[in-house]
């Protein structure tokens, strides 16, 4: 039986996902009114009121507040990715302040900026690296600043994690759907919001072996 706070948080999730989705989608033009968008609605809305229902579950009500709206945010960051290969900077903003907010709360600043550095500017400088070596962009900028993101509100060891979670989502998107470019923004999002949900006890499990 669900709970009454479990349910708002259903509820609340698969409205901001469908009109996240509805905003997006009118923004970029690419799905036009009629079965598609509907379908993309759907699919927004049922993620996301699944993953502020779970949030319910697992999170404290600091944490919950924090990832509910990253993943808002995160929703906009793949629509926009997979409709015109851009990650718009004010979505990158709003993540910066909301980590801010909530960090008043949370209290994690040093770690939060510790991963940041080491995930962000990690991948920039193997980023710079692989496109002197291959002559050509390996990572885009919104990417880049994504993945800053994710050490930000990761800390470095889930972090890390969803680096790897990032590359092996991708890599298998490459193989199934046979092209030779694909949105990299969406599988960095859904890795955020897989090692928020599970990222310690993959972890645990990890340095148990």
């Amino acid at each position: 039986m669900i709970s009454a706070s479990a349910l708002f948080f259903l509820t609340a999730g698969a409205l901001a996902g469908i009109l996240t989705a509805y905003f997006v989608s009118g923004k970029t033009g690419k799905i036009p009114n009629g079965r598609d968008l509907i379908l993309r609605l759907s699919v927004s809305g049922i993620l996301l009121g699944a993953i502020f229902c779970a949030g319910s579950y697992c999170f404290s009500w600091a944490l919950q507040a924090r990832f509910s709206g990253l993943s808002v945010l995160l929703l906009a960051v793949s629509l926009y990715d997979i409709d015109i290969r851009k990650i718009p900077n004010r979505l990158i903003l709003a993540a910066l302040v909301l980590f801010g907010l909530t960090c008043v709360f949370i209290k994690d600043l040093l770690p939060a900026l510790a991963g940041a550095a080491i995930l962000g500017g990690g991948t920039l400088l193997i980023s710079i690296a692989a496109d002197r070596i291959f002559r050509r962009r390996s990572i885009g900028g919104g990417d880049l600043k994504l993945l800053f993101i994710a050490g930000l509100y990761l800390h470095t060891g889930k972090g890390i994690l969803c680096l790897t979670a990032a590359c092996l989502l991708a890599m298998t998107g490459l193989l199934l759907r046979r092209k030779k470019e694909i949105a990299f923004g969406p599988y960095i999002s859904a890795s955020i919001l897989l090692c928020a949900f599970f990222g310690d006890a993959v972890l645990e499990w990890y340095t148990a072996l």
